[in-house]
């Protein structure tokens, strides 16, 4: 849509409605994302195993996009029909709560992100402390490997009277230098 020359009694104002409807319908498109957004949290420890290895806590910021662009077409044509009716009369206070609404457009697109960036904090720092579980378990896992190995060394070599350790080379070829 073209910009429109308007007269008022406060004088003549140029105004494109196609970019005051896409001011307002940003607005109510961000205000409905930022005050519907919803932090899930999920660990696929419970239904995986929870005796294996420690899955982290993940959480994601769920948005039903599909509502709020309904909700922000639905208040913005509202909205703009009431703008356009009242311009004539009152011009300045139209101009004044479009200016606002792209203040808040800022302050909703923040409060947005903001929660976005506190759910990848704790997804990131979740993850950490799973890679430190996963370390924890792979050096138990490799105490009980070495252990085996030295304890099936000992062991054969009992056995047979010493023909197991000259066969094998002895413990320290298995514990962690050889595959078993």
């Amino acid at each position: 849509m073209p910009v429109e020359t308007m007269q008022t009694s406060n004088g003549n104002y140029a105004v494109d409605w196609s970019l005051v409807a896409e001011i307002i319908e940003s607005y109510y498109r961000s205000r409905h994302a930022a005050e519907t957004a919803t932090v899930v949290s999920t660990s696929d420890r419970e239904w995986y195993n929870p005796f294996s290895w420690q899955l982290p806590q993940i959480k994601t910021v769920e948005i039903d996009w599909d509502r709020c662009r309904i909700y922000a077409a639905i208040r913005a044509s509202a909205e703009m029909q009431a703008y356009q009716s009242g311009f004539n009369g009152n011009a300045a206070c139209v101009v004044s709560e479009v200016y606002q609404r792209e203040v808040a457009i800022a302050f909703y697109r923040d409060q947005l992100r903001l929660l976005m960036q506190d759910a990848q904090s704790f997804n990131a720092a979740s993850f950490e402390s799973s890679q430190s579980g996963y370390e924890t378990s792979i050096a138990i896992t490799r105490f009980i490997r070495d252990l085996s190995a030295g304890g099936l060394v000992l062991g054969s070599t009992f056995v047979t009277g010493g023909a197991a350790l000259a066969a094998l080379g002895g413990g320290p070829v298995l514990t962690g230098d050889g595959k078993y």
